[in-house]
């Protein structure tokens, strides 16, 4: 079986280093054998064990080194535990707040400190830090590096959408633009023609000739072919009511009720414009899903001569949940800022408001 190897960190040497700095304290407790010693050892050890399990500001640390030091004036033996603070000092990077007992160790301890003890102690504590701080640098790196990749991928994910988006926008497109040629060109040559057909059968008819007959069928053969050109056409022309569709399939899976009110006629409004606000709503949806809990989501879509406004509201924003557009939020204000729209949100103490406003050019 593989063993398994413990990894050093900068923390797990640092708690190492301390608690042989403890070590060697108790020792000179040991020969020292005061009671005031011994207070004053318990004390600078409770300092540093509360901040390793709480998160408290190093200055607070201040008060406890000034207590040291006005014992040290009267028991030069204590102020060995004034590195103590120092080592903390500087393994957090706070190296201002250990200039104060670093020096008052050193001139208040005169020949009780050890000096190449203690420098070895400094060195190896900032190589602690150096090594700590490089540690969060690559941490830091990684994490950017992550962040990155996935931003990357999302982007990749976001542009595959609108890829397909843009497909699907061109196919309706040009079924519209053969639609119309459809209708307007070959529709209206049709029906002119046979209008001119009617009018010659109606002529050759009373001669009640051969002829006749001929336009005859050839009239009826002309209206069987108008009327499947009428079908054709109506296939594929877009339904007067694709926006109401697209919004019903939308919500026929969403879990929570909702509520739709559509003002103006959004059927006359671009493709892309329609695709847009498409987008807008499913996504919307989907955050409503993602970061909210609600009892009632309400969907507005007003259209007018000049803008086109998509109100998404809900009643169930979570607790502490900070008001920010997400990354597809994001992506999609990119997008309608590319056609001079806006996407905003709004928080009313338990209400959550996602706003999009899309201009519409007419020409």
């Amino acid at each position: 079986m593989r063993r398994k190897t413990v990894e050093s960190s900068p923390e797990l040497i640092y708690m190492i280093f301390m608690l042989v700095q403890f070590m060697i304290m108790i020792l000179i407790l040991l020969a020292e054998a005061s009671p005031w010693s011994f207070l004053l050892f318990l004390m600078a050890v409770l300092s540093i064990m509360i901040r390793w399990r709480f998160r408290i500001p190093e200055y607070y640390m201040l008060m406890d080194v000034s207590v040291n030091i006005v014992f040290s004036y009267f028991m030069p033996e204590v102020s060995m535990y004034l590195y103590l603070f120092v080592y903390y000092f500087i393994y957090h990077g706070k190296f201002r707040y250990s200039i104060v007992p670093l020096f008052s160790a050193f001139l208040l301890g005169g020949g009780n400190a050890d000096f190449t003890y203690i420098s070895g102690s400094l060195i190896a504590i900032i190589i602690i830090y150096l090594w700590k701080k490089d540690t969060l640098s690559q941490r830091q790196n990684t994490d950017n590096l992550r962040r990155r990749i996935y931003e990357l991928e999302e982007t990749q994910a976001n542009l595959l959408l609108d890829y397909q988006a843009t497909e699907q926008l061109t196919r309706l497109t040009e079924r519209h633009r053969i639609a119309e040629i459809l209708h307007d060109d070959l529709g209206h040559e049709l029906t002119a023609a046979h209008l001119s057909l009617k009018a010659a059968a109606v002529i050759l008819d009373n001669e009640n000739t051969k002829a006749g007959d001929s336009v005859k069928k050839s009239m009826k053969r002309l209206e069987n072919g108008l009327t499947r050109l009428k079908e054709s056409v109506s296939q594929l022309e877009p339904l007067e009511n694709t926006i109401s569709i697209g919004i019903d399939e939308l919500i026929e899976g969403f879990p929570y009720k909702t509520e739709v009110h559509i003002e103006g006629n959004p059927n006359q409004l671009k493709s892309f414009v329609l695709q847009l606000i498409h987008m807008s709503l499913k996504e919307a949806l989907t955050n409503v899903i993602k970061h909210a809990n609600p009892t009632k989501v309400e969907v507005y879509l007003e259209v007018t001569d000049t803008i086109v406004r998509l109100t998404v509201k809900n009643d169930g924003v979570i607790e502490d949940q900070r008001v920010q557009p997400y990354s597809g939020l994001r992506y999609m204000r990119k997008r309608l800022e590319a056609i001079y729209g806006s996407l905003s949100v709004q928080k009313l103490g338990q209400s959550y408001m996602l706003i999009v406003i899309i201009p519409v050019h007419r020409r």
